[in-house]
């Protein structure tokens, strides 16, 4: 049924003639934003390098230093300082994978864009709900 109803479609689209000055021109523009998106894509690959080698080196360095210095009899404030530290170097770690949402969000205009839409679409699906619930609520208690 959909392939007789493609043939019989495919009858009313014309071919629409193209000089070779159209061609270049979108030629260059799909180049123009293949470039745009490789600096997008580069841009936020180089963000998440460093943010991943920031917020993992130092858990990385206690647990080399751990198991390094296992075998030593430490003093109870090195226990505290290593405890410390080793805290810290995790929760570092943790916030890596948290923060990823917002490095998407500064380094990708594609993806910023998006995330205005949803949060626009959202909310005005939430207002509508809330508008919709007190006129509801009105005419109950009028009737």
């Amino acid at each position: 049924v959909l392939v007789l109803f493609n043939i019989r479609h495919t009858g009313h689209h014309q071919i629409a003639p193209t000089t070779l000055i159209d061609l270049n021109h979108e030629i260059r523009y799909r180049r123009r934003r293949l470039r745009k998106k490789d600096i997008q894509y580069i841009k936020l690959s180089l963000i998440q390098v460093a943010a991943y080698i920031v917020f993992n080196t130092l858990h990385g360095y206690n647990t080399i230093h751990e198991v390094i210095t296992q075998n030593q009899i430490k003093t109870p404030e090195q226990r505290a300082i290593e405890g410390f530290l080793s805290g810290t170097g995790l929760n570092l770690h943790y916030v890596y994978t948290g923060i990823t949402f917002f490095l998407y969000t500064l380094a990708s205009e594609t993806f910023r864009q998006a995330c205005i839409l949803f949060w626009k679409r959202l909310l005005k699906h939430l207002l509508h709900l809330m508008f919709f619930r007190s006129n509801h609520q009105t005419t109950v208690q009028i009737a």
